[in-house]
């Protein structure tokens, strides 16, 4: 009995890493950009995203509810958010633009292919997400 239970076990924690391990390929293929937030602390946080390119904008997409969405929304010209692109470095602010999410989904499907598709299957559809364009901080009214 002990010995089923310990297999049961071994297989739930097998599917648990392969779960993991595949969205954290998926999420790592193509271009990643890593965006560094503040808490109301004032302590960094970086996390690692996707990116596209509309219009003369670079445009992330959020969940509501994740944590660096909630940071970056914080921020505003006197306190910008960094978004590390390649060597670059830029000063934004975050504008979400709702009617923009189909369009964003669409261009995160043609950038990043099957890894969109592989992450909306395992995490979530992206039709209830948040299109925010960055502001750079130096040109927000």
């Amino acid at each position: 009995m002990l010995r089923m239970i310990g297999r049961g076990l071994a297989a739930v924690f097998g599917l648990i890493v392969i779960y993991l391990a595949l969205i954290y390929a998926a999420s790592e293929s193509g271009e990643v950009v890593q965006l560094v937030t503040q808490d109301s602390q004032g302590q960094e946080a970086a996390t690692r995203l996707w990116v596209a390119d509309d219009d003369g904008s670079m445009w992330l997409r959020a969940d509501q509810g994740s944590g660096w969405y909630q940071r970056l929304i914080t921020h505003d010209a006197q306190n910008p958010a960094t978004l590390i692109r390649g060597n670059q470095r830029h000063e934004v602010v975050a504008k979400a633009e709702p009617v923009q999410v189909a369009r964003l989904n669409a261009l995160m499907a043609e950038k990043y292919g099957l890894g969109d598709s592989v992450v909306a299957a395992l995490a979530g559809s992206p039709e209830n997400g948040v299109a925010v364009r960055l502001v750079p901080a130096a040109t927000e009214d």
